[in-house]
């Protein structure tokens, strides 16, 4: 995602995702066809950023604190089938066919560990169709999205890596825990034991 901002508004380049155009739109956005970015009034910053937030994860003020990102294995509870268009998971196309016969391709960072994505349904009102127990590799989701995609219900989430952001605090908590033992040993009357 990039954000440029002018003197009286937001450019937003960002990847497609089915649900950002009618939702941009309600936040006073305007599609530009030839730059391919939205426009929205920089006065409406607080409210485009939470609205990309909710669909991506992330805002253009992330990119200076970090962001926790991690690899996912979802496994499809059911068979899920999106009409003339792409499966999402976290605001990343997992999964998009082109038309009935295209067969699925795998969005960008995802991989198939097993089962099947494809394509069907009748020339008009083709199908993206990911099986039941198709799993895969999803890598670089924002981990404040994971959450929201468990309470959906069609995935079964495994969270692969960590962020290194979360490993981070919990090594620093374990490192004051041994100086605090340190200091109590060496506060203690008498010779430090070795």
């Amino acid at each position: 995602m990039q954000v440029t901002r002018t003197d009286s508004h937001l450019l937003v380049e960002s990847p497609f995702h089915p649900d950002l155009p009618k939702r941009a739109k309600e936040n006073g956005g305007i599609w530009d066809n030839e730059t391919r970015v939205w426009k929205y009034d920089l006065r409406d910053e607080l409210r485009v950023s939470a609205l990309y937030l909710s669909i991506y994860g992330l805002w253009d003020s992330d990119q200076n604190s970090p962001i926790d990102l991690v690899t996912v294995k979802i496994t499809a509870i059911s068979d899920i089938s999106s009409v003339c268009g792409g499966i999402y998971f976290a605001g990343r196309l997992i999964a998009g066919a082109k038309d009935r016969d295209s067969g699925a391709r795998l969005g960008k960072g995802v991989v198939l560990i097993g089962g099947r994505a494809t394509s069907g349904g009748s020339r008009n009102n083709w199908k993206t169709i990911i099986e039941a127990d198709a799993c895969f590799e999803v890598k670089d989701i924002p981990y404040s999205l994971c959450e929201a995609e468990r309470r959906e219900g069609d995935w079964d989430i495994e969270i692969v890596t960590y962020p290194e952001r979360e490993a981070l605090l919990r090594e620093r908590d374990r490192l004051i825990a041994r100086v605090s033992e340190i200091d109590e040993i060496l506060s203690a009357p008498g010779e430090p034991k070795q």
